[in-house]
């Protein structure tokens, strides 16, 4: 349940460590140009919400109009529906972190992802 503005804030802080060696949440192992990455991805997701809310599209119909380009191979990228939501209200001056609906999310992931998701834990 974070916020879009709050991991860029908080990408800022990481590139102050001058870490060589990043460890995600999601995906592999691998140096600094990961926090450039997730930086791009970020401001991409708030790009597709500025459009999006000029368009009166859902965050839904969105992702589902959006060519994920480079970002296609990532893990669960799914995940681009609940960012587009949280882009959305933090676009309409929510605040940052503030609740979200997780069972609707994941409900709308499900739909844009055509089923539920492959586990392998």
């Amino acid at each position: 349940m974070g916020s879009v503005s709050g991991s860029l804030e908080a990408l800022v802080e990481l590139r102050k460590f001058g870490a060589r060696t990043v460890v995600t949440g999601h995906g592999p192992v691998a140096g600094p140009e990961l926090l450039d990455r997730a930086e791009s991805y970020l401001r991409w997701v708030q790009t597709l919400a500025q459009d999006g809310l000029r368009a009166g599209l859902s965050p839904l119909e969105v992702a589902r109009e959006t060519d994920l380009g480079e970002y296609a191979e990532l893990l669960d990228s799914e995940r681009l529906v609940p960012n587009l939501h949280r882009a959305y209200a933090e676009a309409l001056g929510g605040v940052p972190g503030e609740r979200m609906d997780i069972g609707a999310l994941f409900g709308e992931m499900i739909e844009f992802h055509g089923g539920l998701p492959v586990c392998h834990a």
